[in-house]
C-alpha cells in the first residue's frame, strides 16, 4: 500500500471532486469555498494554492471545453 502524497485535515477540506489540467491537480472540497490548485511535476506535488475563492461549495471540477 502507498500512503497519500498530500492530505488535509477534514476541518480544512473534504475533497469531493478532482481534475487534472496542464500539469496541475484541481481539488474541489465541499467543506470549503474554494478550489485548490496543486502543481504536478512528474511524481512531485507542489504547494497547494487556493483559487476560485468566490464561488461557494464545490462538488466537482473538470477542465472547460477549451482546455482551461
Amino acid at each position: 500500500m502507498t500512503n497519500p502524497v498530500k492530505t488535509w485535515p477534514t476541518s480544512q477540506a473534504g475533497p469531493a471532486g478532482i481534475g487534472y489540467c496542464k500539469n496541475a491537480l484541481y481539488v474541489g472540497p465541499v467543506t470549503d469555498r474554494r478550489v485548490w490548485k496543486i502543481p504536478v511535476n512528474g511524481t512531485t506535488l507542489g504547494t497547494p494554492q487556493a483559487v476560485f475563492t468566490s464561488y461557494g461549495r464545490v462538488r466537482a471540477v473538470a477542465p472547460a471545453p477549451d482546455g482551461t
